[in-house]
């Protein structure tokens, strides 16, 4: 039987680190393709059916920097379908049918995405003199620096005129206070730790473009 190699990377993990190859004879389907790379992510992977993998055949150059690459390094909601040109790959089709032949060496050629997750963000938040503890429940989709302002808006006394972009977040990291700018930082935060996620914040109102950092 002809067998490949199909480099692979799950969503959200870095491809210069994280990406993994699994060999799979051509004549199997998408299916065992799936085990496989379940089998290969153990134990990681030990807390969920199959058949609740998704699989994205891709195709993204190792050989030089180009911007797929740069999307999935970086970017930790990329849309698989439009910014990285993914087709999802049906459980009962046959590898065959999408790699009829070895595909291109660096590169990757799967894309793996895992169930929806969610996060326990258990969140303690400083504004002023006050502090006020609060759960955020989230999923990869939902993590947005927006979402999040809206919390301390019901627990604390803003002034009033004070809209998002005046609500400054900074994330307190021992001695370190670090602005969070966009959805980015904050999703990298979030998605980088286990299943519940201390995050402790401090809450300003800017309305001067000052720097809180």
């Amino acid at each position: 039987m002809s067998t490949i190699t199909l480099s692979c990377l799950v969503v959200g993990e870095n491809p210069y680190e994280n990406a993994f190859e699994v060999d799979i004879e051509i004549n199997k389907s998408i299916s065992k393709l799936k085990d496989a790379i379940k089998e290969k992510k153990a134990p990681e992977f030990d807390n969920f059916a199959t058949d609740k993998l998704k699989l994205w055949k891709v195709d993204i150059s190792f050989e030089e920097e180009n911007k797929k690459l740069e999307l999935v390094n970086t970017k930790i909601n990329v849309n698989i379908k439009d910014e990285l040109g993914g087709e999802e790959l049906p459980p009962l089709s046959k590898i065959s049918k999408h790699f009829p032949s070895q595909p291109a060496d660096e590169h990757i050629h799967i894309i793996v995405q895992r169930p929806v997750e969610t996060k326990e963000v258990h969140c303690t938040a400083t504004y002023g003199r006050k502090s006020e503890k609060f759960l955020w429940a989230v999923t990869r989709g939902q993590i947005t620096l927006s979402a999040l302002k809206t919390r301390p808006r019901t627990r604390f006394a803003f002034p009033d005129g004070t809209e998002d972009e005046h609500i400054v977040i900074i994330r307190e990291n021992g001695k370190e206070h670090v602005r969070l700018v966009d959805d980015e930082d904050l999703a990298c935060i979030i998605w980088t730790q286990g299943f519940k996620v201390d995050l402790p914040i401090i809450v300003d109102t800017c309305r001067c473009g000052g720097d809180f950092l």
